[in-house]
């Protein structure tokens, strides 16, 4: 049998050793929330401003993930990289597009513009009407470019969908002579 003495000695260091393992398991808890709390700070801060996440060269649990959160910010970086170059190569190509359109539109409104001088006729004037809604489609396929690649500012406003479904009925009525349209306003 073992006599009391050696009983609270050694249920002593049983206390002494459940001790030792809390206070273990606790610096290691703390430890971890100061990695999980410099880890999020670390999120938030590449949120705010696209500061790069340090990569871990630990091997733990804890840097598998950090690094995996590098990487994907990274991943993130590089993409918005590659859409940045592509909107500029979109940009410079509806550029190049509506350079080569208007030239050929500005040589057929100089000759319809001279041929209404000198014989006027309203299939002249009609020929121009068209021409100035075509330069107007590539002055907006322009202006929808600039709002893609938020090159443009936009203020908004409020217009009357009639209005403009009836000045759209008017813009391309010439176009569908045989065609009756009507259109009636619902509220809804």
């Amino acid at each position: 049998m073992i006599d009391i003495k050696s009983a609270v000695v050694i249920l002593s260091l049983c206390c002494v050793a459940l001790l030792s393992v809390c206070a273990v398991l606790i610096f290691l808890y703390v430890h971890q929330n100061k990695n999980i709390s410099k880890l999020a700070d670390s999120i938030n801060d590449f949120i705010s401003n696209r500061t790069p996440i340090d990569f871990s060269v630990s091997d733990n649990e804890f840097s598998r993930l950090q690094n995996s959160v590098s990487d994907l910010a990274n991943l993130i970086i590089l993409e918005k990289s590659n859409t940045q170059k592509q909107i500029k190569k979109n940009t410079e190509f509806i550029s190049d597009v509506s350079h080569q359109l208007k030239t050929p539109l500005a040589a057929l409104r100089l000759y319809c513009e001279m041929e209404l001088a000198e014989n006027p006729s309203e299939h002249i004037k009609t020929q121009l009407e068209l021409i100035e809604k075509m330069e107007n489609l590539v002055q907006n396929l322009l202006r929808l470019e600039k709002i893609r690649s938020d090159a443009y500012i936009m203020k908004f406003e409020k217009a009357s969908i009639s209005e403009i479904a009836n000045t759209l009925v008017g813009d391309f009525s010439p176009l569908f002579l045989q065609k009756s349209t009507q259109f009636t306003a619902t509220a809804f």
